[in-house]
């Protein structure tokens, strides 16, 4: 990405987050910011909203959308809201799931059927997520979601080709499809 954006004739920088105060990028000179970050702490919102205080514009979604898109299950209700289809799903708590699930939470997971995948609500790709087959891998599942997050989803596991699409201001991008080199995409 580097490569690229400098053969383009922009004056680039690498700066890594983690080495250097995301708050001093202005007092050294930077004008903008090209985000290349994954996960949390560089599409969740956190560092776009960082960018706006400073007055440096970016690349990629605002803070509300960041924050938003990297949340599963407030993307879920917000497209639930709006009308459109969305898998079966069961969320649950870090502390619904340490107190012991009820006969209706463990009815309602069983509803679903099987494959299930369970998954962090807010991370990155496919961080913390598990598909699971068998009944009795539910309970290791749910277990590694929650190393990941307060709140997980519990879906029914969806067969069929995955679509990625891009939103550009107004411009809605052509589709892309994703061909996972194994059971789900993993950036």
């Amino acid at each position: 990405m580097l490569a690229g954006l400098r053969e383009g004739g922009i004056d680039a920088h690498p700066v890594d987050p983690q080495e250097v105060d995301v708050a001093q990028l202005k007092a050294m000179g930077f004008q903008k910011v090209f985000i290349a970050l994954h996960g949390r702490g560089g599409e969740d919102g956190t560092l776009q909203g960082m960018l706006e205080l400073l007055g440096l514009p970016y690349t990629g979604s605002g803070v509300m959308a960041s924050a938003l898109s990297m949340d599963k299950l407030r993307s879920k209700l917000l497209w639930q809201g709006a009308g459109l289809p969305v898998a079966p799903w069961v969320a649950l708590t870090r502390a619904e799931f340490e107190k012991g699930l009820s006969e209706e939470q463990k009815a309602r997971i069983s509803a679903l059927g099987l494959p299930l995948i369970v998954k962090p609500s807010r991370e990155g790709s496919s961080v913390g997520m598990t598909k699971v087959v068998e009944e009795n891998a539910l309970q290791g599942a749910l277990s590694l979601a929650f190393q990941h997050d307060d709140e997980i989803l519990i879906e029914k596991w969806l067969c069929g080709p995955e679509f990625t699409v891009a939103i550009v201001g107004e411009e809605i991008l052509p589709s892309i499809r994703i061909q996972p080199a194994g059971t789900f995409y993993d950036l």
